[in-house]
């Protein structure tokens, strides 16, 4: 767009943008962005807004849009109840069962990722 645009009534990230085009000015565009995403609370944004707000967060945070929502697998039944069992004898301090699941997600093609709060599926990527 052009360097000097006004921003339109419609337009709720209008001033996050000047203040970017204000030699860079960080600091307020972040606060500007957080005081509009406060006021247009409960309501829908226009396709033009999320735009815009989807761009914003790649210039503010580095935030690639639509990556973390694409990640979002799938993951059938049967294999998020095989992992509940592991999970269960993980928990139980069963470990030889706990193993032997984890080996029948692998072999169903799903590697499983502990953490201290619990554990994620993964497809195993193809060689």
């Amino acid at each position: 767009g052009s360097a000097n645009r006004s921003p339109s009534p419609n337009d709720a990230f209008g001033n996050v943008i000047a203040a970017l085009q204000d030699d860079l000015n960080f600091p307020a565009a972040l606060g500007l962005l957080f005081s509009t995403l406060d006021s247009v609370k409960g309501r829908k944004f226009s396709a033009e807004e999320r735009i815009e707000f989807e761009n914003l967060t790649v210039i503010l945070f580095g935030a690639v849009p639509g990556v973390i929502e694409s990640q979002k697998i799938q993951v059938p039944a049967d294999i998020t109840a095989l992992a509940e069992k592991r999970w269960a004898a993980k928990l139980a301090k069963d470990f030889a069962t706990a193993d032997a699941l984890r080996k029948e997600l692998a072999a169903a093609g799903w590697a499983v990722i502990d953490r201290k709060d619990g554990y994620s599926l993964e497809p195993l990527k193809k060689p």
